[in-house]
């Protein structure tokens, strides 16, 4: 296999192993120790997940922008400096401040290793990547409470402790894999994105019916963000220019 594809599914299992469920066999021992309440530890997944999912309404426009190695490296740096507040945590305040910063890190570097690997696989084999990604994924859900069971049984903090040297690694392998992939300094996932939404079956019934919410923007491909609604694009200089209604 590809060994850009590997770095890719590594950091596909690396967020929701230690972003999402592993607090959940820890919370007898995170109540204790931190001195709290069942509900506080309860509300530490919401307090990851909405940044998680509000914030990736941005980040594949801001990989657009910034290039998606500097977004992925940025959004583990993020990730593990969360794990690192979280192993660190003296009280429930500093623990919930980093699991938000988890939350807010994942969101930059999940779904955009998500578009990077559409990008290198050839179309007639991007299913059969695509499922084997979505598996990686699944097994990052299931091994984070197995692995805050473990270590909970001894200190919870080492679960922690483990997340900051998985996401070491990681930086490390990114930064370190080969830059004619992982190093672009834009990215075509947003052209594959808006392939995907022209053959939203809304579209097919009602043309214009799905558009764009989020503007996307690659100055490299001249994608146009108007191109389903047919009034506006980007033209060759970057500058808006009209279109007339049939989007040409």
């Amino acid at each position: 296999m590809d060994r850009r594809l590997i770095i890719l599914g590594y950091c596909l299992f690396l967020g929701p192993f230690g972003g999402v469920n592993i607090i959940i066999p820890m919370q007898a021992a995170l109540q204790r120790d931190l001195a709290t309440s069942l509900e506080m530890i309860t509300l530490s997944i919401s307090i990851a997940m909405v940044p998680f999912a509000l914030l990736q309404f941005f980040t594949g426009a801001l990989a657009d922008r910034w290039g998606e190695r500097r977004t992925m490296v940025a959004g583990l740096a993020g990730y593990g400096l969360g794990a690192l507040a979280c192993g660190l945590a003296p009280d429930i305040w500093t623990f919930l401040f980093g699991r938000a910063l988890q939350g807010i890190g994942l969101a930059f570097f999940n779904p955009v290793a998500l578009a990077m690997v559409g990008e290198l696989v050839p179309g007639e084999r991007r299913g059969y990547v695509m499922g084997w990604m979505g598996t990686i994924n699944t097994a990052g859900i299931a091994g984070g409470p197995l692995a805050g069971g473990l270590a909970a049984e001894v200190d919870w903090r080492l679960a922690y402790y483990l997340i900051i040297l998985m996401t070491v690694a990681a930086v490390a392998l990114f930064l370190g894999g080969p830059h004619d992939a992982l190093g672009r300094g834009h990215s075509r996932g947003a052209q594959h994105l808006l392939d995907a939404l022209q053959r939203h079956p809304l579209q097919r019934l009602c043309p214009g019916a799905v558009s764009p919410g989020i503007h996307l923007h690659d100055q490299r491909a001249g994608i146009r963000a108007g191109r389903f609604g047919g009034h506006g694009g980007v033209g060759p200089g970057g500058g808006r220019r009209n279109l007339p209604a049939g989007g040409r």
